[in-house]
């Protein structure tokens, strides 16, 4: 890779990138761990309160409530990866820049003075 390369560090703004994507998906995780749990549960009250209008209704509220954050979930990984493809678009200017700021390493022939 150009980055072991040419020995480029990260700056702040790809560490800040990183700490951000871990963030908000720990926060994924624990949606689609929530949104898991919830339709598990709604549909074990509307199998075991078959005949209950109230269990029912509970029941298809705590699939509504699922959806909900299967689609937060959703919507937080669709926003980590748009960072992450903007994170990977600056890098690839950042190395450009880099590798164009330097000088070229084209070897030079010099004479040795013996004298």
């Amino acid at each position: 890779m150009v980055r072991e390369e040419y020995h480029l560090g990260q700056d702040d703004t790809e560490i800040r990138q990183e700490k951000c994507a871990a963030f908000f998906g720990n926060l994924m995780h624990h949606c689609f761990q929530i949104a898991c749990c919830l339709r598990i549960c709604s549909f074990c009250v509307g199998c075991c309160a078959v005949d209950s209008a109230g269990g029912q209704e509970c029941s298809q509220n705590g699939r509504r409530a699922s959806r909900a954050c299967f689609q937060i979930a959703w919507t937080l990984w669709r926003g980590i990866q748009s960072v992450r493809l903007l994170a990977a678009g600056c890098m690839v200017a950042q190395q450009s820049h880099e590798l164009q700021k330097r000088p070229s390493s084209t070897p030079t022939t010099q004479k040795m003075d013996r004298g």
